[in-house]
Parts: C-alpha cells; structure tokens; sequence
C-alpha cells in the first residue's frame, strides 16, 4: 500500500466507520455515559466531512470543500457540546460552539466566491480550526476528576492535533505550494494526519471515558447514602480507618470521634411521612457538613445517626464542635411542605486514647455514650468514660 494522500483519505474513512460501529453499541447499553450520543454524532459529521473533500474529484467545491470542512468543524464543537451533556450542564448557552463551523461556511464560502486558491483557503480554515481545538482541548480537562485519565489522554491528542495544524499554517503563510489537493506534499499530509489522529483518538478515547464514567457512578452509589449524599456506612469504615492508619496516634495528634442521633425521628416519619423525613435528614447532614472541616469525616451510619471522625480534636475540642452543631440544630426551624419542623439531637464523643483501639470499638464506646446522653433526657452530648454504664439503655 503506497503512503500517499488518496490513502491515508481512504484509511480515515475506514477508522470513522469502525468507530461509528462501535459507539453505536455503546449506546445500547443501559447505562449511557451522558453526552455519547453527542460524540457518536461529532464521529459521523467528521467521517461524511472527509468522505465530502474527497469527493471534490466528481463534486463541485461549493458542495465537496464547502460542506466538508463546515461538517469537520461541526464535528469538534459536537465534542465540545457533548462536555456539557457529560457535566449535566447541557443548555442553551452550551450550543454557542457551533459558531466556529459557521465561520468556517462563511470563510471558505467566501474565498470559493472570490475564487481564492487552494492555499489561501486553507490559510482561512486553519485559522479557525487552531482555535477550535485547542478550545475543545481545554473543555477536556476541564472539570476532569484524577480518575479521568481518558480525559487527559483525549485532551493530550487534542493538543497535538492543533499544533500539526498550526505548523500546516505557517509552512503555507511562508512557503506556499499551489499544488493539488491530493498532491502528496508536507502540507497536505499534515492535514490528513490531523485528521487521522482526531478520528483515532475519539475512537480510543471515547468508549474509555464511557467504562470510566461507569466505574465513578458504581464508585459513588457504593460510597455515598442516596438520601443525604454524604459518605455511608460502608465509605465511613474503609476511609476512616485509612485515616486511622495515616496519622500516627502513638504521637501528639489527637482524633475523635461524635455519633448523633436525631431525637424522636421515628415520630417525624409517622406525622409528616418518610418524605419530610428525608429532607430533614439531608438539612441535618447539611448543617454538619457546614461545621467539618476538610480533614474531618462525615457519614449517615444508619437510619438516623451520623458520625463524624474529627482528626486534630481533643475530646474536649470535639466537645465545644458538638455543641455548636447540636445548637444550631436546635435553633433552626425547618419548613418542609409547609410544616414548621423542630428537632434536637442527643450525641456521644470518644477519643482515641489507645493507638491499638479499632475504629469498631471506638464507635461501640461512642454509642454507650449516646445512649447515655438520651438516657439524660436527650438534646445533649456526653464524653465517653469508663464510668458509664456498658449495657445501652432505651
């Protein structure tokens, strides 16, 4: 096979097939990555664009360069437009892309008008193509978790396919050729090259930001609660003990631990229904939220208790914390549906005395402590000793 123009054409009408293929079996899938459908569709416009500049050979150039080049440009601001599907952030605002391949109608339309050579024209569409990629470079990494590294990678031949076309642009700026389209020359093999590496990335790219995104949603339903969407049971035992084990507690640094309890919930679900309920255990969730700092932990441990792991806090630290959230809670009416909801919650503190102590024997003496504090008569927190009562009380 001869490396020449016409073929590497041919090659890259080949890979934008196969991988219209197989993004069109991604999309049967029940779980879709958001915005798929979008860079299926960015796939074809950019396969039909080359398919139409290859056949200037039979075609006029209003409808073969014209057509293809805007449906090239088309295609890189559907990646772009396909972004916002994937952030949840789809709007009317995030179709503005689609300037760029109005643009490049209305340069190369006029140059096709004033009968501008092959080159000029090329010199008119690089200038915008340059922007545009570079453009739908950056949108890849925007927002982009460490997880991404699809992202990075996609981003990264993004990049490289705007500098192959900026070098396309100063050779013909300083150098001009003159020649055929299909003429086998530096110029002309750059473009195509650009367009095979646009086609070989989606393709690569693509499916593995779709298995990415999978694996961050199973990521995030296994360690966040539905209703609160702050960490779980199971988030809470995995990453506190990895804190456990990060911070040397045979030192100086100390680390406590608070389980609350909303006061009397059950009576809330009973009154106003389990849907109130949820929204008052997403505003208690919030409100601790609002008091953590970044090194603390947060987690729903089950029906309506919350835990909070406090690294760098004494108990007595954790204590002043607690009664600030407890207080707060106390003062905040909650208007959910139209009822006027207030609610107490009783809390139970501990502090790792003993390097050796588990996480799961820290939270039993956390919950002695609790009981001990509804026991009192709830709306208080009490500080774990060796005093209280082992047995839990009702």
């Amino acid at each position: 096979m001869s490396f020449d123009v016409p073929t590497v054409f041919a090659l890259n009408i080949f890979i934008g097939i196969i991988s219209i293929c197989c993004l069109t079996i991604l999309l049967k899938d029940k779980y879709q990555c958001p915005g798929i459908s979008y860079w299926l569709s960015s796939q074809w416009c950019m396969t039909i664009g080359i398919i139409l500049i290859i056949a200037r050979l039979w075609l006029p150039l209003s409808l073969s360069g014209l057509a293809g080049n805007t449906l090239i440009s088309m295609s890189i601001s559907l990646v772009m437009i396909g972004f916002s599907a994937y952030h949840n952030t789809l709007s009317l605002k995030s179709f503005r892309w689609l300037i760029f391949p109005v643009l490049i109608f209305i340069g190369i339309g006029f140059c096709l008008i004033s009968r501008q050579s092959l080159t000029t024209r090329e010199i008119i569409s690089d200038s915008l193509f340059i922007p545009q990629i570079f453009l739908c470079s950056y949108i890849c990494l925007h927002s982009r978790e460490k997880e991404e590294s699809s992202r990075q990678l996609w981003a990264c031949i993004l990049f490289v396919g705007g500098i192959i076309l900026s070098l396309r642009l100063i050779n013909n700026s300083f150098y001009p050729l003159h020649e055929s389209f299909f003429k086998t020359n530096l110029v002309n093999l750059l473009g195509i090259f650009d367009e095979t590496l646009y086609l070989l990335g989606s393709a690569i790219c693509i499916p593995i930001i779709s298995s990415q995104w999978l694996q961050q949603q199973l990521t995030h339903h296994a360690n966040y609660d539905l209703v609160t969407e702050i960490y779980n049971r199971r988030a809470m035992m995995e990453l506190g003990n990895q804190l456990l084990q990060q911070i040397d507690r045979s030192s100086s640094t100390k680390i406590s631990l608070a389980l609350l309890d909303i006061d009397y919930f059950k009576k809330i679900n009973d009154q106003y229904g389990h849907l109130v309920g949820d929204i008052v255990l997403k505003q208690v969730a919030t409100l601790i939220q609002t008091n953590a700092l970044e090194t603390d932990l947060i987690s729903r441990y089950g029906g309506e208790e919350f835990i909070a792991l406090l690294p760098y806090k004494t108990s007595k630290q954790a204590k002043i914390w607690a009664e600030q959230v407890k207080n707060q809670i106390e003062e905040q009416t909650m208007i959910i549906d139209g009822h006027h909801i207030n609610i107490t919650v009783s809390m139970g503190l501990v502090e790792f005395q003993n390097p050796n102590n588990s996480l799961i024997e820290t939270i039993h003496k956390a919950d002695i402590a609790l009981y001990q504090a509804k026991d009192n008569g709830r709306n208080q927190v009490v500080v774990f000793s060796s005093d209280l009562p082992l047995q839990k009380t009702n």
